[in-house]
């Protein structure tokens, strides 16, 4: 269900319409969290959309890499279940050859 969902970043106060309060409220909590880091930490955060840019700018690096990290793990498992499965196969035929 549609409801209305107020949420504050860098002091400021926005509302939407959304499906899921919760997750809205963590996402603004990350945003509103590398809005103050950048606003201590940048120099080039000389104004609010500067520091939303890079505050969006440094979460999508972040995004990026968790999805990097994800396929390289995907990459690792499909491996070792590949190896794991042709182990079963070549016992398998040394057990029907006997």
């Amino acid at each position: 269900m549609q409801e209305v969902i107020s949420f504050e970043i860098g002091g400021q106060t926005y509302k939407l319409t959304g499906n899921n309060k919760e997750l809205t409220a963590r996402a603004a909590h990350l945003v509103n969290n590398k809005y103050e880091i950048i606003k201590k930490q940048s120099v080039a955060a000389t104004t609010k959309e500067n520091i939303y840019m890079l505050s969006a700018l440094n979460l999508a690096e972040e995004l990026i890499e968790i999805d990097l990290q994800q396929e390289n793990t995907d990459e690792f498992v499909e491996n070792e279940v590949n190896k794991m499965i042709s182990f079963v196969q070549n016992e398998l035929n040394q057990l029907m050859k006997k």
